[in-house]
């Protein structure tokens, strides 16, 4: 009966709680959609196939809100307009370093981090590298941990 009674007297501060936001379910504010964020970067020699096949996984997955595709060619001239005296030095790059990328954006800030151990422990054919959480987000991606995984 006393049990009964807590319950019941506590569901109004469980609702109330729930109603403020105590879910933990933290959607992502607009400086955070494009910070916290997974990158998958594939390597030099991923197919188009390859590429299409993991866009599909990514949107797939319930916990990502958008994919973004940045090809190599849009990632190198947003690298020459942001950073021009990299290209201007003498021994600079002179063929495009860059690689092909998918960026997920989760729906909300808990997904950030389950995301980007999903998503590296898939091994997908053609990526070459994740990235999620990088310590410079770090206090904006609510404390999201600094994960970098390199794969084979």
């Amino acid at each position: 009966m006393v049990a009964g009674l807590l319950v019941i007297g506590g569901l109004p501060l469980i609702l109330l709680a729930l109603a403020c936001g105590a879910s933990g379910a933290k959607p992502l504010t607009a400086s955070q959609k494009s910070s916290c964020t997974v990158r998958i970067y594939f390597s030099g020699t991923a197919t188009h196939t390859q590429e299409q096949f993991v866009a599909a996984k990514l949107r797939d997955d319930a916990r990502v809100a958008r994919v973004r595709f940045t090809s190599k060619a849009r990632a190198l001239a947003l690298m020459k307009k942001e950073m021009p005296s990299i290209f201007k030095a003498p021994g600079g790059p002179k063929k495009n370093p860059l690689p092909d990328r998918y960026t997920a954006v989760p729906g909300q800030l808990a997904d950030l981090t389950p995301l980007g151990k999903v998503v590296t422990a898939a091994h997908w054919p053609g990526v070459g590298k994740v990235n999620w959480g990088s310590s410079l987000d770090r206090s904006l991606c609510g404390g999201a941990s600094d994960q970098r995984s390199f794969l084979p």
